[in-house]
């Protein structure tokens, strides 16, 4: 047996050893999410199509602009509970804990993520879906679209600027489409975060980036985690749906 074929079937052995421990959320509307055993999201099925790639949850540095981020998977443990998958992961001093529900119309996540350097920090979590919407529309807006092209783009987003390098989507959520299918990602109102929504042209990733800071608590007053000092916490939450909007009137 040549070199080739034995990287090939080495890749391959790997490959199933990754998706032999996964497990699966599903809507009633077809969207469905493919969790590898390590907690990295390896698949995402909607509208009879399927997309295989790298996903899950990053974290990265910040940087003098979002569009320089150097991103490190977390990577740990999916685990299956009812209609819930857990997620337990770990990277660059920072434990993720987040839980992803499936509803008839949408798979909803909410998660901790919490720091373990003692240090005060900040940090760029990203959750990314394996997307190749090449061809497909991205929404600035509900009146305009743009077409997704990587020989023109790698970077789609819509955001607002905030501090001296900062960016925000205005809105609670990002939608992709082309003409037989759709899917969009959301945040929560109720949990204020400054957060983007990116589609990644060159990763082929829809990703939602939330911009998050850790403080270390010392002293009368503050949460003890461990040693008499400790890093709060922070929360996120999100939603995948196949739901997207259109043109009011369409």
């Amino acid at each position: 047996m040549d070199m080739t074929k034995v990287v090939a079937l080495m890749g391959l052995i790997t490959a199933m050893a990754m998706m032999a421990g996964a497990q699966t959320l599903a809507t009633k509307d077809g969207l469905q999410l493919s969790f590898a055993a390590d907690g990295s999201l390896r698949e995402a099925q909607f509208s009879r199509k399927r997309f295989k790639g790298i996903g899950g949850f990053f974290v990265a540095e910040p940087q003098n602009s979002p569009e320089n981020l150097r991103w490190t998977p977390l990577k740990g443990k999916a685990e299956r509970r009812g209609n819930t998958v857990v997620v337990q992961a770990t990277a660059s001093g920072l434990e993720l804990v987040a839980t992803f529900t499936e509803r008839p119309d949408a798979i909803f996540c909410a998660g901790t993520l919490r720091d373990t350097t003692n240090t005060d920090r900040a940090v760029v979590l990203a959750f990314a879906l394996p997307l190749d919407a090449t061809n497909w529309q991205w929404w600035d807006h509900l009146r305009m679209a743009r077409l997704i092209d990587a020989k023109k783009a790698t970077r789609y987003a819509t955001t607002v600027r905030y501090g001296t390098r900062g960016e925000h989507s205005p809105y609670p959520f990002c939608a992709v489409n082309t003409d037989d299918a759709g899917i969009a990602l959301g945040i929560p109102l109720d949990l204020p975060v400054i957060h983007r929504f990116v589609y990644d042209a060159a990763q082929k990733q829809l990703r939602v980036e939330w911009d998050l800071g850790f403080r270390l608590m010392v002293g009368h007053g503050t949460r003890d985690m461990g040693q008499g000092k400790g890093n709060q916490a922070q929360q996120f939450s999100g939603s995948p749906s196949m739901r997207w909007m259109s043109r009011s009137g369409e």
